[in-house]
């Protein structure tokens, strides 16, 4: 009996450890969304946001999604915040699809959808604004290198997730 009751007493201060550690983690997915939200290259607005959205699942997935959201809409007008919004919600919709269909590539399938949904959503209010060919082949390379700043925040989601060291990411990533 009184070992029993040494060992729930001492994993209380680990709970709370560890309850302290998701909360400090969930914090940084939101700060993350709300800072990659507004990054922008060569003058043209590329959400990094989703490729960070497409990287997690979860509880980590609302995060970065509301501090993307917050983002969005303290720093952008209308149009470069749905620019952002508009693939944010795809790849979310995406990786929930993912999750529960169990694909075995599921990195490629976020990262050719992170690519659609971006390339599409910037072209779409390209064309609307003021179309030109400049334009276009700046998203396409901002589109490309959203999608594949997946495979750099995989890495480094899984990274925090299973608490390892940042050089023990494999060499893919």
């Amino acid at each position: 009996m009184e070992k029993t009751l040494s060992a729930a007493k001492s994993k209380t201060p680990e709970s709370f450890i560890d309850k302290g550690v998701r909360a400090l983690a969930l914090t940084l997915y939101y700060m993350g969304g709300f800072v990659l939200s507004g990054a922008g290259l060569f003058f043209v607005r590329v959400p990094f946001c989703v490729g960070l959205a497409a990287a997690c699942s979860g509880a980590e997935l609302v995060a970065v999604c509301a501090g993307s959201i917050t983002g969005c809409f303290l720093r952008m007008n209308m149009q470069e915040s749905l620019v952002c919004l508009i693939p944010l919600t795809g790849a979310a919709a995406l990786v929930c699809a993912c999750e529960k269909l169990r694909f075995r590539n599921k990195q490629t399938v976020l990262c050719t959808g992170v690519f659609i949904f971006t390339f599409a959503a910037s072209t779409i209010l390209l064309f609307s604004a003021k179309p030109s060919l400049n334009g276009l082949v700046l998203n396409l390379c901002a589109s490309a290198l959203c999608a594949g700043s997946v495979i750099f925040y995989k890495g480094a989601v899984d990274c925090i997730r299973k608490k390892r060291d940042i050089y023990m990411l494999d060499n893919h990533s």
